[in-house]
Protein backbone atom coordinates (compact mmCIF):
# COMPACT_ATOMS: atom_id res chain seq x y z
CA UNK A 1 0.00 0.00 0.00
CA UNK A 2 2.44 2.26 1.18
CA UNK A 3 4.71 1.25 -2.40
CA UNK A 4 2.14 2.67 -4.63
CA UNK A 5 3.46 5.85 -6.81
CA UNK A 6 0.85 5.19 -9.54
CA UNK A 7 -2.30 4.04 -10.47
CA UNK A 8 -3.62 2.17 -13.52
CA UNK A 9 -7.21 1.44 -15.43
CA UNK A 10 -7.96 -0.85 -18.28
CA UNK A 11 -8.52 0.90 -21.80
CA UNK A 12 -12.24 0.01 -21.28
CA UNK A 13 -13.03 1.04 -17.76
CA UNK A 14 -15.95 3.23 -17.06
CA UNK A 15 -14.36 6.29 -15.34
CA UNK A 16 -13.15 7.01 -18.44
CA UNK A 17 -16.21 8.34 -19.75
CA UNK A 18 -16.93 10.31 -16.60
CA UNK A 19 -12.92 12.29 -17.35
CA UNK A 20 -12.70 15.80 -18.81
CA UNK A 21 -10.47 14.22 -21.22
CA UNK A 22 -8.26 15.92 -24.46
CA UNK A 23 -9.23 14.89 -27.61
CA UNK A 24 -5.56 14.14 -28.00
CA UNK A 25 -6.03 11.26 -25.14
CA UNK A 26 -9.06 9.92 -25.84
CA UNK A 27 -7.30 9.48 -29.51
CA UNK A 28 -4.71 7.50 -27.74
CA UNK A 29 -6.90 5.78 -25.51
CA UNK A 30 -9.17 4.13 -28.68
CA UNK A 31 -5.85 3.24 -30.28
CA UNK A 32 -4.38 1.12 -27.18
CA UNK A 33 -8.37 0.00 -27.06
CA UNK A 34 -8.80 -0.97 -30.67
CA UNK A 35 -5.56 -3.03 -30.46
CA UNK A 36 -6.40 -7.01 -31.17
CA UNK A 37 -3.56 -8.16 -29.30
CA UNK A 38 -4.38 -6.21 -26.11
CA UNK A 39 -5.25 -8.80 -24.06
CA UNK A 40 -3.09 -11.71 -25.49
CA UNK A 41 -0.28 -8.83 -24.28
CA UNK A 42 -1.67 -8.95 -20.94
CA UNK A 43 -2.19 -12.24 -20.68
CA UNK A 44 0.65 -13.90 -21.79
CA UNK A 45 3.34 -11.21 -22.28
CA UNK A 46 3.82 -9.20 -18.68
CA UNK A 47 6.39 -6.89 -19.88
CA UNK A 48 4.14 -4.47 -21.99
CA UNK A 49 5.33 -0.55 -21.63
CA UNK A 50 2.24 0.84 -23.13
CA UNK A 51 -0.02 3.12 -21.71
CA UNK A 52 -1.63 6.72 -21.77
CA UNK A 53 -0.75 9.47 -18.87
CA UNK A 54 -4.28 10.90 -18.37
CA UNK A 55 -3.39 14.22 -16.57
CA UNK A 56 -5.62 13.51 -13.93
CA UNK A 57 -4.93 12.02 -9.99
CA UNK A 58 -6.50 10.02 -7.31
CA UNK A 59 -5.44 10.46 -3.69
CA UNK A 60 -3.93 7.45 -1.57
CA UNK A 61 -6.61 6.61 0.78
CA UNK A 62 -4.11 6.94 3.93
CA UNK A 63 -1.14 9.03 3.15
CA UNK A 64 -3.77 11.39 1.05
CA UNK A 65 -0.69 11.83 -1.43
CA UNK A 66 -1.82 12.50 -4.75
CA UNK A 67 -1.03 9.49 -7.60
CA UNK A 68 -1.13 10.12 -11.37
CA UNK A 69 -3.43 7.78 -13.18
CA UNK A 70 -2.88 5.99 -16.60
CA UNK A 71 -4.42 4.07 -18.94
CA UNK A 72 -2.33 1.30 -19.06
CA UNK A 73 -1.90 -1.60 -21.41
CA UNK A 74 -1.43 -5.16 -19.15
CA UNK A 75 -4.31 -4.08 -17.08
CA UNK A 76 -7.38 -6.41 -18.17
CA UNK A 77 -10.67 -5.26 -18.49
CA UNK A 78 -12.79 -8.80 -17.33
CA UNK A 79 -10.56 -9.32 -14.09
CA UNK A 80 -11.16 -8.01 -10.59
CA UNK A 81 -11.99 -3.90 -11.27
CA UNK A 82 -10.12 -3.37 -13.94
CA UNK A 83 -7.79 -1.44 -11.97
CA UNK A 84 -4.35 -2.21 -10.36
CA UNK A 85 -2.17 0.26 -7.80
CA UNK A 86 0.84 0.53 -9.29
CA UNK A 87 3.95 -0.65 -7.31
CA UNK A 88 6.90 -0.64 -8.87
CA UNK A 89 9.29 -1.61 -6.45
CA UNK A 90 7.76 -5.32 -6.41
CA UNK A 91 5.92 -5.51 -9.44
CA UNK A 92 7.79 -6.51 -12.80
CA UNK A 93 5.02 -5.15 -14.89
CA UNK A 94 4.52 -2.03 -12.89
CA UNK A 95 8.51 -1.93 -12.50
CA UNK A 96 8.71 -1.93 -16.38
CA UNK A 97 5.67 0.61 -16.87
CA UNK A 98 7.23 2.99 -14.47
CA UNK A 99 10.47 2.99 -16.08
CA UNK A 100 8.79 3.93 -19.37
CA UNK A 101 6.76 6.49 -18.37
CA UNK A 102 9.64 8.13 -15.46
CA UNK A 103 7.03 7.47 -12.01
CA UNK A 104 9.21 6.87 -9.05
CA UNK A 105 9.72 3.52 -7.32
CA UNK A 106 9.43 3.51 -3.20
CA UNK A 107 9.96 0.10 -1.53
CA UNK A 108 7.68 -0.55 1.21
CA UNK A 109 10.35 -2.98 2.62
CA UNK A 110 13.72 -3.12 4.09
CA UNK A 111 16.40 -3.63 1.09
CA UNK A 112 18.15 -6.30 3.03
CA UNK A 113 15.18 -7.90 4.55
CA UNK A 114 11.95 -8.36 2.73
CA UNK A 115 10.32 -9.81 5.45
CA UNK A 116 9.64 -6.33 7.39
CA UNK A 117 8.27 -3.35 6.27
CA UNK A 118 9.97 0.16 5.55
CA UNK A 119 8.85 3.41 4.52
CA UNK A 120 5.55 2.74 5.41
CA UNK A 121 4.30 4.72 8.21
CA UNK A 122 2.89 3.58 11.31
CA UNK A 123 4.09 -0.04 9.84
CA UNK A 124 7.66 0.47 9.45
CA UNK A 125 9.60 -2.09 11.19
CA UNK A 126 6.11 -4.14 11.35
CA UNK A 127 6.93 -7.93 9.98
CA UNK A 128 5.36 -7.93 6.34
CA UNK A 129 2.09 -10.05 7.75
CA UNK A 130 1.35 -8.18 10.81
CA UNK A 131 1.96 -4.90 8.80
CA UNK A 132 -0.58 -5.99 6.36
CA UNK A 133 -3.00 -6.34 8.79
CA UNK A 134 -2.63 -3.03 10.59
CA UNK A 135 -2.86 -1.47 6.93
CA UNK A 136 -6.16 -3.31 6.67
CA UNK A 137 -7.38 -2.46 10.01
CA UNK A 138 -6.65 1.15 9.32
CA UNK A 139 -8.32 1.45 6.13
CA UNK A 140 -11.42 -0.09 7.87
CA UNK A 141 -11.10 2.74 10.47
CA UNK A 142 -11.15 5.24 7.98
CA UNK A 143 -14.48 3.44 5.85
CA UNK A 144 -11.80 3.70 3.24
CA UNK A 145 -11.28 -0.29 2.18
CA UNK A 146 -11.07 -3.86 3.61
CA UNK A 147 -9.52 -6.90 2.81
CA UNK A 148 -11.09 -9.46 0.24
CA UNK A 149 -10.21 -13.06 -1.08
CA UNK A 150 -9.97 -12.65 -5.09
CA UNK A 151 -9.26 -16.30 -7.10
CA UNK A 152 -7.70 -15.99 -10.50
CA UNK A 153 -10.46 -18.33 -12.09
CA UNK A 154 -11.60 -17.66 -15.19
CA UNK A 155 -15.30 -18.67 -16.44
CA UNK A 156 -15.22 -22.15 -17.48
CA UNK A 157 -17.40 -22.58 -20.54
CA UNK A 158 -19.02 -25.90 -19.46
CA UNK A 159 -21.39 -26.30 -22.96
CA UNK A 160 -21.03 -28.36 -26.04
CA UNK A 161 -23.21 -28.45 -29.19
CA UNK A 162 -22.61 -32.12 -29.84
CA UNK A 163 -24.45 -35.64 -29.23
CA UNK A 164 -21.68 -37.10 -27.33
CA UNK A 165 -21.50 -35.58 -22.98
CA UNK A 166 -23.70 -35.59 -20.61
CA UNK A 167 -27.18 -34.04 -20.83
CA UNK A 168 -27.80 -30.91 -19.50
CA UNK A 169 -31.27 -31.42 -17.18
CA UNK A 170 -33.17 -28.37 -17.88
CA UNK A 171 -35.97 -27.67 -20.08
CA UNK A 172 -38.10 -24.49 -21.08
CA UNK A 173 -41.64 -23.98 -21.76
CA UNK A 174 -43.35 -22.82 -24.61
CA UNK A 175 -46.53 -22.09 -23.13
CA UNK A 176 -47.40 -18.22 -22.60
CA UNK A 177 -49.71 -19.05 -19.64
CA UNK A 178 -46.86 -21.12 -17.51
CA UNK A 179 -45.46 -18.98 -14.74
CA UNK A 180 -41.99 -19.38 -16.41
CA UNK A 181 -42.26 -19.00 -19.84
CA UNK A 182 -38.77 -19.49 -22.12
CA UNK A 183 -36.85 -19.70 -18.39
CA UNK A 184 -34.89 -22.81 -17.35
CA UNK A 185 -36.70 -25.19 -15.48
CA UNK A 186 -34.74 -27.83 -13.67
CA UNK A 187 -35.71 -31.79 -14.73
CA UNK A 188 -37.06 -33.20 -11.44
CA UNK A 189 -35.13 -35.34 -9.70
CA UNK A 190 -37.62 -38.16 -10.13
CA UNK A 191 -37.16 -37.74 -13.77
CA UNK A 192 -33.17 -38.10 -14.11
CA UNK A 193 -31.08 -39.13 -15.10
CA UNK A 194 -31.90 -37.56 -18.43
CA UNK A 195 -30.69 -40.21 -21.21
CA UNK A 196 -29.21 -39.21 -24.31
CA UNK A 197 -31.68 -40.77 -27.80
CA UNK A 198 -30.85 -43.76 -29.28
CA UNK A 199 -29.24 -43.52 -32.82
CA UNK A 200 -30.71 -45.20 -35.46
CA UNK A 201 -28.05 -47.91 -36.51
CA UNK A 202 -27.23 -47.06 -40.50
CA UNK A 203 -25.97 -43.61 -39.14
CA UNK A 204 -23.10 -45.46 -36.75
CA UNK A 205 -21.99 -46.63 -40.17
CA UNK A 206 -22.88 -43.86 -42.51
CA UNK A 207 -21.09 -41.11 -40.61
CA UNK A 208 -17.22 -41.19 -40.63
CA UNK A 209 -17.21 -37.70 -39.63
CA UNK A 210 -17.32 -36.45 -36.06
CA UNK A 211 -18.30 -32.54 -37.39
CA UNK A 212 -21.16 -34.81 -39.65
CA UNK A 213 -22.43 -36.39 -36.98
CA UNK A 214 -25.98 -35.32 -35.55
CA UNK A 215 -26.65 -33.05 -32.33
CA UNK A 216 -28.93 -33.14 -30.17
CA UNK A 217 -31.72 -30.27 -32.00
CA UNK A 218 -31.43 -33.10 -34.76
CA UNK A 219 -34.10 -35.32 -32.69
CA UNK A 220 -37.46 -33.93 -32.41
CA UNK A 221 -39.18 -36.46 -30.61
CA UNK A 222 -36.44 -36.33 -27.80
CA UNK A 223 -35.95 -31.90 -27.62
CA UNK A 224 -40.27 -31.90 -27.68
CA UNK A 225 -41.47 -32.63 -23.93
CA UNK A 226 -43.73 -31.37 -21.30
CA UNK A 227 -43.06 -28.76 -18.62
CA UNK A 228 -42.54 -30.21 -15.39
CA UNK A 229 -44.33 -26.92 -13.76
CA UNK A 230 -47.24 -26.26 -16.07
CA UNK A 231 -47.70 -29.44 -18.17
CA UNK A 232 -47.66 -27.86 -21.20
CA UNK A 233 -45.17 -28.30 -24.05
CA UNK A 234 -41.47 -27.44 -23.82
CA UNK A 235 -38.41 -28.11 -25.37
CA UNK A 236 -35.55 -29.88 -23.85
CA UNK A 237 -31.54 -28.10 -23.45
CA UNK A 238 -30.02 -29.69 -26.64
CA UNK A 239 -26.18 -28.84 -25.58
CA UNK A 240 -24.52 -31.16 -23.18
CA UNK A 241 -21.94 -30.59 -20.88
CA UNK A 242 -17.96 -30.74 -21.64
CA UNK A 243 -16.95 -34.02 -20.41
CA UNK A 244 -13.94 -32.52 -17.94
CA UNK A 245 -17.75 -32.42 -15.82
CA UNK A 246 -17.85 -36.05 -15.66
CA UNK A 247 -14.19 -37.04 -15.20
CA UNK A 248 -13.82 -33.74 -12.27
CA UNK A 249 -15.44 -36.08 -10.12
CA UNK A 250 -15.08 -39.68 -11.20
CA UNK A 251 -12.55 -40.45 -8.47
CA UNK A 252 -16.22 -40.11 -6.18
CA UNK A 253 -17.66 -42.85 -8.01
CA UNK A 254 -14.90 -45.25 -7.63
CA UNK A 255 -15.55 -46.10 -4.17
CA UNK A 256 -19.34 -46.84 -5.13
CA UNK A 257 -19.29 -47.62 -8.66
CA UNK A 258 -22.51 -49.62 -8.31
CA UNK A 259 -24.90 -47.26 -6.47
CA UNK A 260 -27.80 -46.35 -8.57
CA UNK A 261 -29.66 -44.37 -6.29
CA UNK A 262 -27.19 -41.26 -5.93
CA UNK A 263 -23.89 -40.39 -6.93
CA UNK A 264 -22.27 -42.04 -4.06
CA UNK A 265 -22.84 -43.26 -0.39
CA UNK A 266 -20.99 -40.15 1.68
CA UNK A 267 -20.01 -42.28 4.77
CA UNK A 268 -18.15 -44.46 2.03
CA UNK A 269 -16.53 -42.11 0.20
CA UNK A 270 -15.31 -40.16 2.98
CA UNK A 271 -13.82 -43.18 4.60
CA UNK A 272 -11.66 -42.97 1.66
CA UNK A 273 -11.06 -39.55 0.03
CA UNK A 274 -9.04 -37.47 -0.70
CA UNK A 275 -6.78 -39.30 -3.27
CA UNK A 276 -3.68 -40.21 -1.86
CA UNK A 277 -1.87 -38.78 -5.28
CA UNK A 278 -2.53 -37.37 -8.66
CA UNK A 279 -0.52 -38.44 -11.44
CA UNK A 280 -1.20 -35.97 -14.69
CA UNK A 281 0.84 -34.34 -17.11
CA UNK A 282 1.09 -30.70 -17.54
CA UNK A 283 -1.76 -30.03 -18.99
CA UNK A 284 -3.59 -31.25 -16.21
CA UNK A 285 -2.64 -29.05 -13.82
CA UNK A 286 -4.77 -25.76 -15.26
CA UNK A 287 -7.66 -28.23 -16.55
CA UNK A 288 -8.64 -31.35 -15.30
CA UNK A 289 -7.09 -30.29 -11.48
CA UNK A 290 -8.14 -26.91 -11.59
CA UNK A 291 -11.70 -28.34 -12.51
CA UNK A 292 -11.76 -31.29 -10.10
CA UNK A 293 -11.03 -29.02 -6.56
CA UNK A 294 -13.95 -26.59 -7.91
CA UNK A 295 -16.43 -29.26 -8.33
CA UNK A 296 -15.09 -31.03 -4.69
CA UNK A 297 -14.79 -27.45 -2.86
CA UNK A 298 -18.80 -27.22 -4.22
CA UNK A 299 -19.58 -30.52 -2.61
CA UNK A 300 -17.56 -29.96 0.69
CA UNK A 301 -18.55 -25.94 1.35
CA UNK A 302 -22.56 -25.94 -0.53
CA UNK A 303 -23.48 -29.68 -0.83
CA UNK A 304 -21.76 -30.93 2.71
CA UNK A 305 -21.40 -34.32 1.04
CA UNK A 306 -17.49 -34.08 1.69
CA UNK A 307 -15.50 -33.96 4.64
CA UNK A 308 -12.19 -33.07 2.82
CA UNK A 309 -12.19 -29.62 0.68
CA UNK A 310 -9.26 -30.83 -0.94
CA UNK A 311 -9.71 -33.59 -3.86
CA UNK A 312 -5.92 -34.84 -3.81
CA UNK A 313 -3.31 -35.24 -1.24
CA UNK A 314 -0.48 -34.98 -3.71
CA UNK A 315 0.56 -33.99 -7.13
CA UNK A 316 2.97 -35.44 -8.93
CA UNK A 317 3.33 -33.92 -12.53
CA UNK A 318 5.04 -36.32 -14.90
CA UNK A 319 7.46 -35.00 -18.27
CA UNK A 320 7.10 -35.53 -21.13
CA UNK A 321 8.94 -38.37 -23.31
CA UNK A 322 10.76 -36.77 -26.26
CA UNK A 323 12.81 -38.67 -29.14
CA UNK A 324 15.77 -37.52 -31.55
CA UNK A 325 14.19 -35.18 -34.17
CA UNK A 326 15.87 -34.87 -37.60
CA UNK A 327 15.68 -31.52 -39.31
CA UNK A 328 16.81 -30.26 -42.74
CA UNK A 329 19.04 -28.04 -41.94
CA UNK A 330 18.04 -25.26 -44.77
CA UNK A 331 14.13 -25.94 -44.60
CA UNK A 332 14.42 -27.00 -41.21
CA UNK A 333 11.49 -29.42 -42.08
CA UNK A 334 11.35 -33.12 -40.36
CA UNK A 335 12.75 -35.93 -42.21
CA UNK A 336 11.40 -38.98 -42.40
CA UNK A 337 13.16 -42.46 -41.25
CA UNK A 338 13.74 -43.32 -44.94
CA UNK A 339 15.51 -40.13 -46.02
CA UNK A 340 18.12 -40.58 -43.38
CA UNK A 341 21.12 -43.20 -43.35
CA UNK A 342 23.74 -43.95 -40.31
CA UNK A 343 27.32 -44.19 -41.62
CA UNK A 344 29.90 -44.53 -39.47
CA UNK A 345 27.96 -44.05 -36.54
CA UNK A 346 26.87 -40.55 -37.81
CA UNK A 347 23.28 -39.71 -39.63
CA UNK A 348 23.16 -38.55 -43.01
CA UNK A 349 20.27 -37.06 -45.63
CA UNK A 350 20.06 -39.47 -48.37
CA UNK A 351 21.01 -38.24 -51.75
CA UNK A 352 21.97 -34.91 -50.06
CA UNK A 353 25.57 -33.33 -49.83
CA UNK A 354 27.89 -35.01 -47.26
CA UNK A 355 27.98 -31.73 -45.41
CA UNK A 356 24.51 -31.30 -45.17
CA UNK A 357 23.82 -32.91 -42.41
CA UNK A 358 20.63 -33.18 -40.21
CA UNK A 359 20.02 -30.89 -37.56
CA UNK A 360 19.37 -33.44 -34.19
CA UNK A 361 17.15 -32.15 -31.12
CA UNK A 362 15.25 -34.01 -28.93
CA UNK A 363 11.22 -33.50 -29.00
CA UNK A 364 7.93 -34.56 -27.77
CA UNK A 365 6.70 -37.38 -29.98
CA UNK A 366 4.19 -36.81 -32.79
CA UNK A 367 3.54 -37.79 -36.49
CA UNK A 368 4.85 -34.65 -38.09
CA UNK A 369 7.78 -34.92 -36.91
CA UNK A 370 8.20 -38.26 -37.55
CA UNK A 371 9.89 -39.27 -34.24
CA UNK A 372 7.76 -41.53 -32.90
CA UNK A 373 8.52 -45.39 -31.16
CA UNK A 374 6.09 -47.68 -31.18
CA UNK A 375 5.88 -49.25 -27.26
CA UNK A 376 5.12 -52.74 -29.45
CA UNK A 377 8.18 -52.79 -31.34
CA UNK A 378 10.80 -52.35 -28.17
CA UNK A 379 8.26 -55.03 -26.47
CA UNK A 380 8.78 -57.32 -29.09
CA UNK A 381 12.54 -56.86 -29.27
CA UNK A 382 13.44 -56.25 -25.28
CA UNK A 383 10.39 -57.74 -23.29
CA UNK A 384 8.11 -55.79 -21.23
CA UNK A 385 10.25 -55.99 -18.21
CA UNK A 386 13.33 -54.19 -19.85
CA UNK A 387 11.48 -51.89 -21.53
CA UNK A 388 9.18 -51.02 -17.80
CA UNK A 389 12.68 -50.89 -16.77
CA UNK A 390 14.27 -48.75 -18.84
CA UNK A 391 11.50 -46.05 -18.56
CA UNK A 392 11.64 -45.89 -14.76
CA UNK A 393 15.06 -45.57 -14.52
CA UNK A 394 15.87 -42.95 -17.57
CA UNK A 395 14.83 -40.08 -15.69
CA UNK A 396 13.00 -39.10 -12.79
CA UNK A 397 8.77 -39.61 -13.01
CA UNK A 398 8.44 -35.36 -12.99
CA UNK A 399 11.44 -34.53 -15.62
CA UNK A 400 11.75 -35.16 -19.42
CA UNK A 401 12.64 -38.27 -20.74
CA UNK A 402 14.71 -38.66 -23.76
CA UNK A 403 14.42 -41.68 -25.50
CA UNK A 404 17.61 -43.88 -26.80
CA UNK A 405 17.21 -47.14 -27.84
CA UNK A 406 21.00 -47.75 -26.94
CA UNK A 407 19.86 -46.63 -23.25
CA UNK A 408 17.02 -49.78 -23.33
CA UNK A 409 20.45 -52.48 -24.22
CA UNK A 410 21.76 -51.47 -21.26
CA UNK A 411 18.75 -52.41 -18.99
CA UNK A 412 18.82 -55.67 -20.94
CA UNK A 413 22.14 -56.30 -19.65
CA UNK A 414 21.51 -55.40 -15.99
CA UNK A 415 18.60 -57.74 -16.00
CA UNK A 416 20.03 -60.54 -17.31
CA UNK A 417 23.10 -59.94 -14.75
CA UNK A 418 20.26 -59.84 -12.14
CA UNK A 419 18.84 -63.06 -13.41
CA UNK A 420 22.05 -64.90 -13.59
CA UNK A 421 22.87 -64.15 -10.03
CA UNK A 422 19.18 -64.71 -8.70
CA UNK A 423 19.17 -68.21 -10.61
CA UNK A 424 22.99 -68.91 -8.97
CA UNK A 425 21.85 -68.33 -5.39
CA UNK A 426 18.91 -70.62 -6.10
CA UNK A 427 20.97 -73.47 -7.53
CA UNK A 428 23.74 -73.13 -4.87
CA UNK A 429 21.03 -73.83 -2.05
CA UNK A 430 18.57 -76.05 -3.34
CA UNK A 431 20.00 -79.25 -2.31
CA UNK A 432 22.02 -77.72 0.61
CA UNK A 433 20.57 -77.57 4.64
CA UNK A 434 20.12 -73.54 4.43
CA UNK A 435 16.57 -71.80 5.01
CA UNK A 436 15.48 -68.08 5.89
CA UNK A 437 14.83 -69.17 9.28
CA UNK A 438 18.49 -69.33 10.12
CA UNK A 439 18.68 -65.09 9.50
CA UNK A 440 16.88 -64.61 12.64
CA UNK A 441 18.96 -66.89 15.13
CA UNK A 442 21.34 -64.08 15.56
CA UNK A 443 23.60 -66.91 17.33
CA UNK A 444 24.66 -68.86 14.60
CA UNK A 445 25.44 -65.76 12.10
CA UNK A 446 28.87 -64.73 11.51
CA UNK A 447 29.81 -61.31 11.28
CA UNK A 448 29.49 -61.10 7.41
CA UNK A 449 26.23 -62.76 7.77
CA UNK A 450 25.07 -59.93 10.59
CA UNK A 451 26.30 -56.94 8.03
CA UNK A 452 24.73 -58.39 4.97
CA UNK A 453 21.28 -58.34 6.98
CA UNK A 454 21.68 -54.70 8.19
CA UNK A 455 23.01 -54.17 4.84
CA UNK A 456 19.55 -56.00 3.15
CA UNK A 457 16.68 -54.44 5.66
CA UNK A 458 18.56 -50.80 4.94
CA UNK A 459 17.99 -51.38 0.89
CA UNK A 460 14.55 -52.27 1.99
CA UNK A 461 14.13 -49.39 3.78
CA UNK A 462 15.65 -47.03 0.82
CA UNK A 463 13.55 -48.75 -1.68
CA UNK A 464 10.30 -48.40 0.11
CA UNK A 465 10.91 -44.95 0.28
CA UNK A 466 11.91 -43.59 -2.90
CA UNK A 467 9.04 -45.23 -4.28
CA UNK A 468 6.39 -44.28 -1.12
CA UNK A 469 7.30 -40.74 -0.43
CA UNK A 470 10.26 -39.67 -3.05
CA UNK A 471 8.36 -41.65 -6.55
CA UNK A 472 12.30 -41.79 -7.53
CA UNK A 473 11.70 -44.68 -9.25
CA UNK A 474 15.29 -44.06 -10.89
CA UNK A 475 17.18 -44.59 -7.75
CA UNK A 476 15.36 -47.77 -7.04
Amino acid sequence: MFGVSFVGVSSQHPILEQLNLSNEIRVAIKKLRDDSALEARAVHHHTTKDGVALNVSVQHPITKELLPLYVCGYVVHDYGCAAVMGVPAHDERDALFAQQHDIPCKPAVLVDNDTVMANSDFASGMPVEQGAKAIVQRLKQEHVGDSTVSYKIRDWLVSRQRYWGAPIPVVYCQSSACSHPDEPIAVPESQLPVQLPPIPSELWHSTTSTSAFPTLADFPDWVNTTCPKCGGPARRETDTMDTFVDSSWYFLRYPDARNDTKPFDKQLVNRMMPVDIYIGGIEHAVLHLLYSRFITRFLHHHEKLLDHPEPFTRLLTQGMVQAATYRDPITKAALRPEQLEERDGQMYIVGAPTDRRPLLSYEKMSKSKFNGIDPVDIVDKYGADTTRLFILFKAPPEKVLLWDNAGILGQRRWLNRLWGLAAGFVAKHSSSSFSSKMLHDHETLTINDKKLLATTFETISLVTDDIALRHSFNTV
